[in-house]
C-alpha cells in the first residue's frame, strides 16, 4: 500500500514531464519523423513499421511513425482545436472534415502525390466526395484522401431465442422486419435491441423514423432526400421543430430497447445478449464472421428500405505537416497489398477498388459448390462489367455490409456537419439519454433512507438509555 501510495505521488510529476519525454524521441536529426492520429483499432498491426522498412530499405531514409489513436471524433477534433499537439495526418469522419476545413486547420490534397489512390481509387468513392460540399464551394474529395466507407443499419440473429418465444418467424424477419428502422418500435422486439450510444447515429435512425413516409416514398429524388435526412442542422429554419419530434421519437425508443451501447453491441449479439444491433456495416462483417466460425451462428444485415447514412472516414492533411512523408505514407496504404491487409484487419471496406482487390474478395466469397453459386453486380464499385461470384450463404449478410448494391448506394445519404445547431442536438441527446427513476426505484430508494434513519435514530435511543442507566447505577452504589 505504501508502494502504490508513493507510485501515485509521482504521477503529476509524470505527467508535467510526459511532453518533454514525447519530444525527446522526436530529436534525431537524422530521422524523420511522421505524427499519425487515427481511430482505435483502425489499422493492420505491423502497418507503420512496415512503412518504416520500406522508406529505408527503397529510399535509405530513416523514417519514425509516431502513430496515437483517438476513442471519439469530438475528442479528437478538441485535442486538435486546442493546437497543443501537432500531427501531420489525421484520420476523420467526412462531417468533422467539413469542421476541419471551416476552421482553416487542413491542407488541400494533391493527388499527383499519391499515385497509387489517384488510380486505384473508387471512381464511386472519388464522385460522391465530389458531390458532399459545403461553404465557399468546398468539397471532401479536395481536403481528404478516403481510407474506409460504408453504412450504418441493422445487425441481427432470427433466430434470437426471445423471438422463438415469442412466436417470431425468422424467415419474415430477414424479408420483412428488418427491412425497415421502424421495427426497433415494435414491441415484439422489446428489450432485444441495442442502439448506438451515438448522437449523430442514433438522431439519424430517429428522423427517418419521424420522416418514414417521406423515406419511403421513392420518387424522391436523392438531393430531396438529402435535405430532409439533414433536418436539424443549420440550414433548416424548421430546426427546433424537427429536433423535438425526433427527440418525442427517441424517448419512445429509449423505453422499447434492451440499452444503448458504444462498442460493445458486436459482442453482445455473439453471445446472445440481444438479438438486434444499430451497426456500422464493418462491425456488423467483423460480428458476421464470428458468430459463424465460433458458435455456428448466423447473422445477418440489413440497409432499411428507407435509405440510411452512407459515411466516409478519409485521411486529412494537416496545416504545417510533413507533407513529403504524409504524401509517402498514404500512398504507401493505396497499394493494393497493404488496402487488402487493412480490410482483413478491421472488417471495413476501402476505397481501393484495384484488381487485386476485386479478386480479393472473389476468393473469400467462393461458392463451396456449384449449386451455391450465384453472381453479385459489384460494377459501380470496381468498374463496368465487374460482378462477384459468390455463395448464396453470404446474401443478406457479409456482401451487403461490404458492398451494398447500386440501387441501394443511390438512395443512401450523407449526413452533415449541424454547424451552429450542433448544441441543440447535443441537449435533445442528454434529454434522451437521461433517464428518471421508475416510480418503484424511488419508493426503494424513499424506505432505504427510512430505515437507515430509523436504525440511526434507534443507535442514538439505545445509547442515550444506556448512558442514563450507567448514570443511575452509579448514583446508586455511592
Amino acid at each position: 500500500m505504501a508502494f502504490v501510495k508513493k507510485a501515485l505521488l509521482l504521477v503529476p510529476t509524470l505527467l508535467m514531464t510526459s511532453p518533454l519525454l514525447f519530444s525527446c524521441t522526436q530529436n534525431d536529426p537524422n530521422v524523420s519523423y511522421l505524427r499519425v492520429l487515427n481511430s482505435e483499432d483502425y489499422i493492420a498491426e505491423g502497418m507503420t513499421e512496415a512503412f518504416e522498412k520500406k522508406m529505408l530499405d527503397e529510399k535509405g531514409q530513416r523514417v519514425k511513425v509516431i502513430y496515437e489513436t483517438f476513442d471519439t471524433m469530438e475528442n479528437m477534433f478538441n485535442t486538435l482545436k486546442t493546437g497543443k499537439t501537432k500531427y501531420d495526418l489525421v484520420c476523420a469522419s467526412d462531417y468533422m472534415v467539413q469542421k476541419l476545413v471551416n476552421l482553416d486547420l487542413l491542407e488541400k490534397m494533391d493527388y499527383k502525390y499519391i499515385p497509387n489512390y489517384d488510380t486505384n481509387a473508387s471512381k464511386f468513392i472519388r464522385n460522391r466526395l465530389k458531390s458532399i460540399t459545403w461553404g465557399n464551394n468546398y468539397n471532401l474529395d479536395d481536403y481528404s484522401m478516403c481510407y474506409m466507407w460504408g453504412t450504418f443499419g441493422l445487425l441481427y440473429n432470427p433466430n434470437f431465442y426471445l423471438f422463438k418465444e415469442r412466436k417470431i418467424d425468422a424467415k419474415e424477419m430477414i424479408d420483412k422486419d428488418m427491412r425497415t428502422f421502424d421495427s426497433l418500435w415494435d414491441t415484439r422486439f422489446q428489450k432485444t435491441i441495442s442502439v448506438k450510444d451515438s448522437m449523430r447515429d442514433t438522431y439519424a435512425v430517429g428522423l427517418i423514423h419521424s420522416n418514414g413516409e417521406f423515406f419511403k416514398d421513392k420518387s424522391k429524388t436523392i438531393e430531396e432526400r438529402q435535405t430532409v435526412f439533414n433536418y436539424g442542422g443549420e440550414d433548416d429554419s424548421n430546426a427546433n421543430e424537427h429536433i423535438n419530434a425526433v427527440k418525442n421519437d427517441l424517448l419512445k425508443l429509449r423505453d422499447n430497447i434492451f440499452g444503448f451501447e458504444v462498442d460493445s453491441g458486436k459482442e453482445d449479439i455473439v453471445t446472445e445478449k440481444i438479438g438486434i444491433d444499430t451497426a456500422w456495416s464493418g462491425d456488423a462483417v467483423k460480428a458476421i464472421n464470428n458468430a459463424e466460425s465460433e458458435k455456428n451462428l448466423m447473422l445477418y444485415y440489413s440497409i432499411p428500405d428507407e435509405g440510411s447514412n452512407l459515411w466516409f472516414d478519409c485521411w486529412t492533411l494537416q496545416k504545417n505537416a510533413n507533407k513529403e512523408l504524409a504524401y509517402q505514407f498514404l500512398d504507401f496504404l493505396s497499394d493494393s497489398k497493404n488496402a487488402i491487409e487493412n480490410i482483413k484487419a478491421i472488417g471495413y471496406t476501402s476505397s481501393i477498388a484495384s484488381e487485386d482487390v476485386f479478386n480479393y474478395y472473389n476468393d473469400i466469397y467462393a461458392p463451396t459448390s456449384s449449386n451455391s453459386a450465384t453472381t453479385y453486380p459489384v460494377s459501380y464499385f470496381f468498374g463496368e462489367g465487374k460482378e462477384l461470384t459468390i455463395d448464396t450463404k453470404y446474401e443478406n449478410r457479409q456482401i451487403v455490409a461490404q458492398f451494398p448494391k447500386e440501387e441501394v448506394t443511390d438512395s443512401l445519404m450523407v449526413m452533415k456537419d449541424y454547424g451552429k445547431n450542433n448544441d441543440l442536438i447535443l441537449k435533445m441527446w442528454e434529454e434522451v439519454k437521461h433517464e428518471s427513476l421508475p416510480t418503484w426505484a424511488i419508493v426503494l430508494f424513499v424506505v432505504e433512507i427510512a430505515i437507515i434513519i430509523t436504525a440511526i435514530t434507534m443507535v442514538v435511543v439505545l445509547r442515550f438509555r444506556n448512558k442514563k442507566q450507567r448514570k443511575e447505577r452509579k448514583i446508586k452504589t455511592a
